[in-house]
């Protein structure tokens, strides 16, 4: 997930924020800057690429939203397979520390699909001219969606590491 992060990191910049809503003064060069960013820290940046580009294609729109949105709806992918695999580990460990890792994990990453959704709710509004300050609402759940990530992780430290390694 690691779309989300450089997603947080976007949307903590006011200047990015102000961009964002001046959707019709954005180029595409910019717009080509932004999938580099997104998919920079990604295990596969070329595939998160032309996910991003199809996806954006497939709405047939052009500037920074519709990229923003492309990469958190593939966060939002990533931590629906995220729960398919966690789930499956569930009947595999007989450890009780790896056994409630992965209950929380398969909770946090539910978690994040809600506010990953909420995201894309928010920003469908300020690109419709209907939210005034986005910020805060973004900030926050972004900032959660991240930390949901970080806290499951954390919830394998003191294991053998074999399953925290697939997520």
């Amino acid at each position: 997930m690691a779309l989300t992060k450089i997603i947080l990191l976007l949307f903590l910049s006011p200047t990015l924020l102000h961009a964002l809503s001046n959707e019709s003064q954005q180029t595409l060069p910019f717009e080509e800057t932004l999938i580099q960013q997104a998919c920079l820290n990604t295990t596969d940046p070329t595939s998160c690429i032309s996910r991003i580009h199809a996806e954006c294609q497939r709405g047939g729109r052009r500037g920074s939203l519709p990229v923003l949105h492309a990469a958190v709806r593939g966060t939002i992918n990533e931590a629906l397979r995220a729960i398919e695999t966690v789930s499956g580990f569930a009947p595999v460990s007989d450890n009780l520390r790896e056994q409630t890792a992965i209950e929380d994990c398969m909770e946090l990453l539910d978690h994040t699909v809600d506010e990953l959704s909420w995201s894309l709710s928010e920003m469908s509004r300020l690109e419709a001219g209907g939210t005034v300050r986005p910020e805060a609402n973004l900030r926050t759940w972004m900032s959660a969606a991240l930390s949901n990530q970080d806290t499951c992780l954390e919830g394998f430290h003191g294991t053998d590491g074999r399953l925290r390694h697939y997520l």
